[in-house]
């Protein structure tokens, strides 16, 4: 067995080496995998390929996907799988600050950093404790502490719900301030200590962009719109900047559609798909920015653990569609019809100016994600659908047959 990496981040990484070795007994592999699955609860292995830098995926008893250290690889090269190939992460216990902890990718990404010691803000602790679990600490607020030397890390997810309801002033200063004023207070607390957390992990979103009809984009176009998408990200990535320093890194999620089956847009759009109601929204021709739940979730592992990454990152799968492609796609993998269209105006009426987020066209890439070794597990939309809501999807879940 090879000897621990110790990172500053605080992973360790152990390789157990391919089965087919002889420098391994694998009654030691069994003994070691055993002590894992006692100690974590965690026992599915899907396979990584055995390359440098890549992953395979550790599922719990309830089939929570858990990344081990190393991105996993495009499944356009599995055939170069090295199936006995075992690669497990612990953690050497980062004192991690997470904001948003109970909203949709706070929840996914939390059950990730079992080995972390986590403290959580929520307005309502009764309620993150619920469903959270009692393992972690909730915190109702910021203003007891004069600043946050004590984490390790800070995760930014918090954040009004951007499209669940008609933009009137009253909701836009809501969506505005939920995100600025909580990131305006983690910067200012970061700034006043001396001993600061190493990295912000802070959210964003393709809306930054504004609408770029086909032209295919990365994370250095510059861009300067006025509409309130825009004006609300801008704004979030300069209060997040704030805490840039030699000490602490900032990071940035221009985060698209995040894929879930059970919660985000995707969940919203199934019931009418299923009914055989499903197609394009407007012109179908604007494209759909989107990712995996699983691949947002490695990637804030991505930047956690790696010290060179700062700045802007396109949350978003290498191969963007169209939303009609995307509607064409999900028809197919539940296998429904797909020949209904929500015309703009129809959508518009219902949600006025938030109607753009659907409207406007996005077709960002990740660059810089993929520049600095991370791989996509979803790369293509096809193979997301099938895993999120599709066949196999169904089989999976507890109770599925």
């Amino acid at each position: 067995m090879q000897r621990p990496v110790t990172r500053n981040t605080g992973f360790t990484v152990f390789t157990v080496l391919n089965s087919e070795s002889s420098a391994i007994n694998p009654l030691i592999k069994v003994i070691l995998l055993s002590s894992f699955i006692l100690r974590t609860g965690w026992f599915r292995i899907d396979h990584g390929t055995g390359i440098p830098d890549s992953e395979g995926i550790l599922h719990n008893r309830r089939g929570t996907a858990f990344p081990t250290i190393q991105p996993c690889w495009d499944q356009a090269q599995s055939s170069q799988c090295c199936s006995d190939f075992l690669v497990i992460r612990t953690m050497e216990g980062m004192n991690i600050l997470v904001t948003g902890g109970t909203g949709f990718i706070g929840k996914a990404l939390l059950p990730h950093l079992t080995h972390e010691r986590i403290t959580v803000l929520s307005r309502n602790p009764p309620r993150a404790y619920q469903q959270l679990g009692h393992h972690i600490k909730v915190i109702d607020t910021l203003d007891t502490l004069p600043n946050l030397d004590d984490f390790d890390a800070v995760i930014n997810l918090a954040g009004e719900p951007i499209i669940n309801k008609r933009w009137t002033e009253r909701q836009k200063q809501e969506i505005c301030q939920s995100r600025w004023t909580i990131t305006r207070q983690l910067a200012d607390k970061i700034k006043a200590g001396n001993h600061p957390p190493h990295v912000l992990i802070s959210g964003s979103a393709v809306g930054f962009y504004g609408d770029q009809q086909s032209r295919s984009f990365d994370e250095s176009l510059e861009v300067n719109h006025q509409d309130f998408a825009h004006r609300v990200c801008r704004q979030w990535e300069e209060e997040a900047q704030a805490a840039q320093s030699e000490h602490t890194r900032v990071c940035l999620l221009r985060t698209g559609i995040v894929l879930a089956r059970h919660d985000g847009a995707l969940a919203r759009m199934l019931p009418a798909y299923q009914l055989g109601f499903g197609g394009p929204i407007g012109s179908g021709q604007q494209y759909f920015p989107w990712i995996h739940l699983q691949d947002m979730v490695k990637g804030i592992l991505f930047l956690l653990k790696h010290d060179e990454a700062s700045g802007a990152y396109n949350f978003t799968a290498p191969y963007p569609v169209t939303n009609k492609e995307f509607s064409r796609t999900l028809a197919k993998v539940l296998h429904r019809p797909h020949f209904f269209k929500t015309p703009a105006w129809l959508l518009k009426l219902g949600l006025g100016e938030a109607a753009t987020l659907l409207l406007d066209s996005q077709r960002a890439l990740p660059k810089r994600l993929q520049e600095q070794g991370f791989h996509f597990c979803f790369p293509k939309l096809e193979h997301a659908l099938e895993e999120t809501v599709g066949d196999k999807s169904r089989i999976d879940e507890p109770g599925g047959v």
